[in-house]
């Protein structure tokens, strides 16, 4: 958790709120959050809600750690904060597109600087969903779709086996031994 607290998530507990998840430019100043809600349906079943604070500017989740790309030379995109943080706490720098419906082109210029930008997806996901993304970014020539096999997220991967997450990750974008292919966006 402490991991976590660096990053100001934060675990208000009020008013059904689990989680509160700050958004920060890349000048690190927080410019609204997400807060994570449990909605309880029945007694056997509960969904998770993310919504935005009211107030909040939307941004690409993970901004004030783009230096940690930039001195790497890639980054990958995941479409939750949960995920960037999975990555981040293994060394691989991220960034989160909570919701590409909203994708403001000028966030692609945050990416500029990068020669390598994967697209992280579960296995066999469409990328429908990314359509608008891939579509409207200036950085599509060196944007590659990683699929994550057998794993929802980057962090049911990381469930399935911690202690070799990082080396299993780091093979999927092709820097472990054996190199794995990543699909070029068309």
């Amino acid at each position: 958790m402490p991991f976590l607290q660096e990053l100001g998530v934060l675990n208000p507990d009020a008013a059904g709120v689990v989680l509160r998840i700050p958004f920060r430019d890349t000048s690190n100043n927080d410019v609204g959050a997400q807060t994570v809600r449990r909605m309880v349906e029945s007694d056997d079943a509960a969904t998770w809600r993310v919504l935005w604070e009211p107030s909040g500017k939307r941004l690409p989740y993970g901004l004030w750690r783009m230096r940690d790309a930039k001195d790497m030379g890639f980054i990958c995109v995941v479409r939750h904060p949960w995920e960037a943080q999975t990555l981040w706490l293994h060394g691989i720098p991220a960034v989160a597109i909570a919701n590409v419906d909203c994708w403001a082109e000028t966030w692609g210029d945050h990416l500029n600087f990068l020669p390598n930008v994967f697209l992280v997806m579960p296995a066999g996901q469409s990328l429908d969903e990314f359509s608008p993304w891939l579509a409207s970014t200036a950085n599509k020539e060196r944007v590659r779709v990683v699929f994550l096999d057998g794993a929802d997220d980057v962090n049911a991967m990381y469930q399935q086996a911690p202690a070799k997450f990082k080396e299993v990750f780091e093979r999927l974008l092709g820097f472990g031994a054996q190199k794995a292919e990543a699909a070029p966006v068309a």
